[in-house]
């Protein structure tokens, strides 16, 4: 597979670069985290969805391991499909798990949201910093990356942070509110994601498919032989398993304890 330019000319490639870093800071303040959602996402499964604490922490368990399962083919799709082609279905998957989330009742239907989020979170994670990097690299490192980024990084932090203080009000109101405008955000970041362009297209040759599947796999076993004799990667890699489990038992618990001691839902942050 080879990485060509799209375009003949370097002003046609300089102006899609512009186009790319004007749009990235406010893509990203749309996509890069469920806004509206993770305030109420115990409330929501609870008293909307009608799981129990315990079966929450069923899902938990699970969600890691369908992101690490979900790796491998949405980087195989990605790069077949370009930086563009991955980023917008990457985000109309996310789009249809919001749907699944309101649409489908009970533990089973979140069970097959997470799974159809957890492709794609991947798919679009692995082209989103790529579709700035192209635009903003240079020869001698970043560039204006990092400044572009953490534009759309503070803009995120500002919605997350009215998100987070309005949710619970709306999911008094109604408990499927917050989850209509996540749902509304993640489509406009749908519609901005096809907006970027393409700076570069992979042109793919003859038996390249088949042959990278397979190169895929070689690396896949070579990674899993490394982590399994070396100490340090073991070691790591329980660590974060660990931590992050405790994070995610506590956030779990910590909405138990509100409910248990009737805190009213427009607290919840």
């Amino acid at each position: 597979m080879k990485a060509i330019a799209k375009y003949k000319t370097k002003k046609e490639e300089t102006k899609a670069k512009r186009k790319n870093a004007k749009l990235f800071p406010i893509y990203k303040m749309f996509s890069w985290d469920l806004l509206f959602f993770y305030s109420t996402q115990y409330l929501f499964y609870t008293m909307v969805k009608g799981i129990s604490a315990g079966e929450i922490l069923k899902l938990d368990a699970f969600f890691p391991l369908f992101i690490i399962v979900m790796q491998l083919p949405a980087a195989i799709c990605a790069d077949f499909l370009g930086r563009k082609k991955s980023l917008v279905i990457g985000n109309i998957i996310m789009v249809i798990y919001i749907l699944l989330l309101i649409l489908l009742p009970g533990i089973i239907g979140i069970f097959i949201a997470n799974i159809v989020y957890a492709f794609g979170y991947s798919l679009r994670g692995i082209q989103a910093t790529n579709i700035l990097y192209d635009p903003t690299a240079t020869k001698g490192g970043e560039g204006l990356y990092p400044k572009i980024n953490g534009k759309g990084a503070t803009g995120y932090y500002i919605l997350d942070g009215i998100a987070s203080l309005t949710a619970g009000y709306l999911f008094v109101i109604n408990g499927y509110i917050p989850m209509i405008i996540c749902l509304v955000f993640t489509i406009i970041a749908t519609i901005i994601s096809t907006r970027f362009q393409d700076i570069y297209i992979n042109q793919l040759e003859e038996n390249e498919v088949s042959n990278k599947i397979k190169e895929y796999k070689e690396d896949f076993k070579v990674s899993i032989k490394n982590i399994m004799t070396s100490k340090r990667l073991r070691a790591l890699l329980i660590f974060m398993g660990i931590f992050n489990a405790f994070i995610t038992i506590t956030g779990t618990y910590r909405g138990n304890v509100l409910t248990e001691l009737e805190v009213r839902p427009k607290y919840f942050l």
